[in-house]
């Protein structure tokens, strides 16, 4: 999960693919229109032909992303963008078997380009599958920018719910 902000209609967020050397992985990136592309990869196979989600998402304001998948074929791939949650039929089976590490803000190789231009927050990775209701405490925690002015710490806490208590 992530929250990111871009103004700029094409970047990864985040990528465990090397560029077109790599068949497993994972990607999130930001496509023409301001739409999300995420795709689980096996051996050379994406998850599913269906793979852009949302709209408008590069117009320089937060967002927030978690995609997830248990890696059985048959069981959807989750996607939640902003507190709405959309679907994913996934046509492979086995997880992903990364062959390549993971890159935050960039696609591939150092020569792959696809560099994210914006800012990204709490980029979180996870070991197995999330649920629901942890991904939807995850976006309403909202994201938190921290700031100084020379004397004070200054946090600005930004969507989400909740309560906050200082002492």
């Amino acid at each position: 999960s992530a929250w990111f902000n871009t103004s700029v209609a094409a970047g990864a967020i985040l990528a465990q693919l090397n560029g077109s050397g790599s068949n497993s992985g994972v990607d999130i990136v930001v496509q023409s229109g301001g739409q999300l592309r995420c795709l689980f990869h096996q051996n050379g196979n994406a998850i599913s032909s269906t793979y852009l989600f949302g709209n408008g998402l590069n117009d320089g304001n937060w967002h927030f992303v978690a995609y997830t998948w248990d890696g059985v074929n048959g069981n959807d791939a989750i996607i939640n963008i902003d507190g709405t949650t959309y679907t994913q039929a996934s046509s492979i089976t086995g997880g992903t078997n990364a062959d390549a590490s993971l890159k935050l803000g960039r696609f591939g190789s150092s020569a792959g380009g696809g560099f994210f231009t914006g800012l990204l927050n709490q980029v979180r990775v996870f070991s197995s599958a999330l649920t629901a209701s942890q991904i939807s405490s995850l976006y309403n925690e909202g994201y938190v920018r921290e700031t100084t002015d020379g004397t004070d710490s200054i946090l600005e806490f930004t969507g989400g719910t909740g309560t906050i208590t200082f002492s």
